[in-house]
């Protein structure tokens, strides 16, 4: 009775989980935009860096919305990366008028009122932070604490031609994708959910710094190719989930052709090949059902593709039963999938594992494979 108890109260901690990261909205193309910005800036990649000012620009970010990320990020990766960085903002908007095209310059910041800045500087750390700052650092070196609350926290965070909201967004992905510095990271993840970022927009931003780490396009427009010839009637939304094992999972979901998000539609998830990845076979399997009038799942299995997980290139088949049961869960709680009319495809050695996946979740009622 007891094992029964408690099994189903892990069902409903893991049911009020996904209802709450399913809510949790996922960035913006401006948020995007901005994270990609500060890893690339932090990183010291121009050539990438004018492609996503750009790309930023096209999209509704301001000139000064642009500067002022790059200036800020002086202060968290040095002055040469955001001088360097800035200079290549210049260039661009130097080129782009040339070409005849008209970027909104932005507001500047306001006035600051006040001409005791370390005074402003501690209010405004104690409301960004949520808390007095602390650490022996500080004490062991006053002048850090002067220069933190005066200069970064007063100058810098009283401009208000960006939010905190999105300076801390800002720093995070910087930081995401620097070495060494674990703790600030840490750090300004908290201050960055302080201030209004979800966690499903942390995990994001990280799942972008994991690939910029290693060469990666970070947006799906920069995607190469399918290696099928893709159908421009279905629509396709990347998305991200977690699995139980704090792996963050990437999928692509395919909307059929007049998609409405009112009807209820059956679903389909698609398990791809040992070795393979989801823009490969398995996105095809995706793409011919969606034609069929099904709502279609594509995912990369732990360890594979875009989805998280170390040591990469690993076949775990516990975690892959795992990513068949998450992937049931975050379809399932979407509002236009009827969870009575859910099923999988799963390809070569994924067929066994979804199998697994019907017999050992309690949500196997719901589907079929």
């Amino acid at each position: 009775m007891n094992k029964l108890i408690t099994t189903i109260a892990c069902l409903i901690c893991c049911i009020v989980y996904t209802q709450a990261q399913n809510k949790d909205n996922m960035l913006s193309k401006k948020e995007q935009s901005i994270a990609a910005i500060s890893m690339y800036a932090a990183r010291g990649n121009q050539d990438s860096l004018k492609v996503i000012l750009a790309r930023g620009l096209d999209c509704g970010l301001t000139v000064s919305e642009e500067k002022e990320v790059l200036t800020q990020l002086y202060a968290y990766c040095g002055f040469p990366r955001s001088m360097g960085a800035l200079v290549t903002l210049m260039n661009l908007t130097k080129e782009r008028a040339a070409q005849g095209i008209k970027d909104e310059a932005g507001r500047e910041p306001s006035p600051v009122k006040s001409s005791d800045m370390f005074v402003v500087g501690g209010q405004n750390q104690l409301k960004l932070f949520g808390r007095p700052a602390l650490g022996e650092v500080l004490t062991f070196a006053p002048a850090l604490d002067q220069f933190l609350k005066a200069h970064l926290f007063g100058d810098i965070f009283s401009r208000d031609n960006l939010d905190w909201r999105t300076r801390e967004l800002s720093t995070v992905a910087a930081l995401s994708v620097l070495d060494g510095v674990k703790n600030e990271l840490n750090t300004h993840i908290a201050h960055a959910k302080h201030n209004g970022v979800t966690q499903a927009q942390i995990d994001e931003v990280l799942i972008m710094a994991a690939r910029c780490r290693n060469g990666m396009v970070l947006s799906e427009s920069d995607e190469p190719a399918k290696t099928f010839q893709t159908d421009p009637t279905i629509t396709v939304r990347k998305v991200f989930y977690k699995n139980r094992y704090d792996i963050m999972l990437c999928a692509e979901m395919y909307l059929p052709k007049d998609f409405n998000e009112a009807q209820h539609y059956a679903a389909l998830i698609i398990g791809h090949p040992f070795g393979a990845v989801k823009e490969q076979c398995s996105g095809l399997y995706a793409q011919e059902m969606a034609r069929r009038g099904y709502v279609t799942l594509a995912f990369d299995a732990s360890y594979q593709g875009e989805s998280g997980g170390e040591p990469r290139h690993t076949v775990s088949p516990d975690a892959l039963v795992e990513d068949f049961s998450a992937s049931v869960d975050w379809l399932g709680l979407q509002p236009f999938i009827d969870r009575n009319r859910i099923g999988v495809i799963g390809i070569c050695g994924s067929g066994g594992f979804s199998v697994c996946a019907l017999l050992s979740t309690p949500a196997s009622r719901h589907w079929q494979p």
